[in-house]
């Protein structure tokens, strides 16, 4: 049975509603926790910051959801809404493979920080050989 895949649009309000889902929870164990707004409490950030976070996480759930399912690779809202629910464990996962390293400054700014850059793998060795099946690869990046 072929599927029809969700619009961009669907995708990213279903991704959304996943990613409110998870705000909810999240909200409602702080609630519990602190007995009080989890922003009125002095060790926590105020409300703009609280804000911020909620819609910047929002924004992520609907935006990977809105980015796969213009791929057309989402078939149902159920998986829209798993993407939204996990958008922010996803995106972490994909920036650590990316493996982005802070290179040495000499003296950064007070607002800055350094700038990053990819690492790289070490240099070969005078006498060190590729392995065979890198030595055969006709790729060169």
């Amino acid at each position: 049975m072929p599927f029809e895949p969700l619009s961009t649009m669907e995708s990213a309000l279903w991704g959304l509603l996943g990613s409110f889902i998870v705000e909810a929870l999240e909200l409602g164990a702080a609630l519990r926790r602190a007995k009080t707004l989890p922003w009125k409490r002095p060790d926590e950030p105020g409300l703009p910051a609280y804000l911020a976070s909620v819609v910047l996480r929002l924004a992520a759930g609907a935006g990977l959801a809105a980015l796969i399912g213009a791929d057309g690779q989402l078939a149902s809202p159920f998986a829209a809404g798993l993407l939204g629910i996990t958008a922010p464990l996803l995106i972490e996962k994909i920036l650590r493979q990316v493996d982005l390293t802070p290179t040495e400054a000499t003296a950064p700014h007070r607002h800055s920080t350094l700038p990053l850059r990819r690492s790289l793998p070490p240099p070969l060795v005078k006498d060190q050989k590729l392995a065979p099946e890198d030595a055969d690869s006709p790729d060169v990046d």
